[in-house]
């Protein structure tokens, strides 16, 4: 096996394939409950004197958890970012020098092809349909063959980018799935033209390397000519390389923090957030501004001033920006949101407070669930201390979020106890509090006849309602 030594091409070295060390990082404290006080009914006066409402602490359950995307915006940092949307899939765009490749910040870098190499051709085969950091769609890449290649360039001006001076640091991303073969030489997916020193090397590549296994590796020049390159491999920068599959997307990001190291990171498909792959061999670098007015490149890199090292493969969402970004920052973070147990609101029946003994009780709770779904409801009740009866569903009305339910009429004096569950597509599972409430007796009023002859002048005549408790009224 032979490696890569600085400023050289083919010098040898020693290299040991290592397994893939994964390095997960806990990002700020473990997975956290937040969930919300139940909501009591207000206590209230019974006309049927006695009875007050109480209520019995219930429990909640909370079990397992999941992941979710949500969206930031673009930074204001990225200085270019080619997303490849323009065009129709399985077309190859054929016009060159014609700043065909848009940039998507205003800083108008629009990419092109060029006379002397070949196109790519758009493609539908796309790494995820919504950029996850940006909640943009995403519907096109660009396929390479060797020999394509797209640049910052039209044969009328240079680019900003070209000529932009990173002075506080930076990061350059991209995302790739190579063909069987790779491509030609040791594929440049990102870099950049020109050469620095009396090597050979560029001032920025981003490629695989081609041995076995094949890996990535990163390479840039500090302002002063000196060569910083670095990779997984133990002794190189990690601790055991990442090796890169062909038909398998990987998103790549690079970061340099302006004066001291830089950093390779990798996401496979099927990881959940960014791996840190390497860190430079050498510390305390100093600037790297890229002081260098050549063009950006995609799909290619150069070695000793002359193109070559071609990618045979898909690319996706090429970024640069002006910082050193955090990995929650890159192209492809996924935040991760932790789902939430259901939730009960606003929990009431109706009739309230005094339900009658000819009542049907309607109950009801507002319930959602963070970063979840809502799968299943249910309630229960029991008359005086009894069995509970049910479960029986609760119903969605026509307020979102709002589910009800119905006890039949009971017994006057009669003591209704009831709760309510919950449970969502992750899981966990929450229930209520028991609530009751005394249900009254519905006693009809009786109209009698009575007089007086207490007034001078005549008879007064009048009637009056009573009730069998003794509550009298005129009327």
């Amino acid at each position: 096996m032979r490696i890569r030594s600085p400023g050289t091409r083919n010098s040898p070295g020693a290299a040991a394939t290592l397994h893939l060390l994964i390095k997960k990082q806990n990002e700020g404290n473990a997975m956290k409950k937040n969930l919300k006080n139940l909501k009591k009914i207000p206590r209230a006066h019974s006309r049927c004197k006695t009875r007050m409402f109480h209520f019995i602490k219930g429990g909640i359950i909370a079990v397992f958890a999941l992941i979710f995307l949500a969206p930031q915006k673009i930074s204001a940092e990225t200085i270019a970012y080619w997303r490849f949307e323009n065009g129709s899939s399985g077309v190859q765009h054929t016009g060159t020098n014609d700043d065909f490749y848009v940039d998507s910040t205003a800083n108008s870098n629009a990419m092109s092809n060029i006379p002397t190499e070949d196109a790519p051709t758009a493609t539908d085969d796309i790494p995820f349909s919504t950029v996850p950091v940006t909640g943009e769609p995403n519907t096109l890449a660009l396929d390479f063959v060797p020999n394509s290649v797209i640049l910052t360039q039209n044969d009328i001006t240079n680019k900003m980018v070209d000529s932009y001076a990173f002075s506080n640091g930076w990061t350059i991303e991209a995302t790739v799935k190579f063909n069987t073969g790779f491509g030609n030489g040791w594929p440049v997916i990102v870099g950049k033209d020109g050469k620095p020193s009396g090597g050979a090397a560029p001032p920025f590549f981003l490629k695989l390397i081609n041995l076995d296994p094949p890996f990535i590796q990163a390479d840039f020049f500090s302002d002063d000519n000196v060569e910083h390159w670095f990779d997984g491999r133990n002794g190189f920068g990690g601790s055991g390389e990442t090796e890169i599959f062909p038909d398998k997307w990987y998103n790549l990001a690079v970061t340099y923090d302006g004066s001291n190291v830089a950093k390779l990171y990798i996401q496979e498909e099927t990881d959940i957030e960014y791996e840190l792959e390497a860190t430079s061999q050498q510390s305390n670098i100093g600037p790297a501004t890229f002081p260098w007015d050549t063009h950006w490149s995609i799909g290619r890199g150069v070695w000793g001033g002359g193109a070559s090292d071609w990618v045979d493969g898909v690319i996706d969402e090429v970024r640069i920006s002006n910082l050193p970004l955090h990995p929650t920052q890159f192209v492809a973070y996924t935040k991760i949101l932790i789902p939430q147990p259901p939730s009960f609101k606003e929990i009431t029946y109706f009739p309230h407070p005094d339900p009658l003994d000819t009542d049907e009780v309607t109950i009801s709770a507002n319930i959602t669930t963070l970063n979840s779904i809502l799968t299943n409801a249910t309630y229960e009740y029991s008359v005086d201390g009894g069995f509970w009866q049910g479960p029986f569903p609760l119903a969605t009305n026509t307020t979102p979020d709002v589910y009800v339910g119905s006890i039949i009429s009971q017994v006057h004096y009669s003591v209704v106890s009831f709760k309510m569950r919950a449970e969502n597509t992750d899981g966990m599972s929450s229930t209520t509090e028991v609530y009751k409430y005394t249900v009254c007796e519905n006693i009809p009023w009786k109209t009698v006849l009575v007089s007086s002859n207490a007034l001078d002048g005549g008879y007064n005549m009048a009637s009056m309602s009573v009730r069998p408790d003794g509550l009298a009224g005129f009327v």
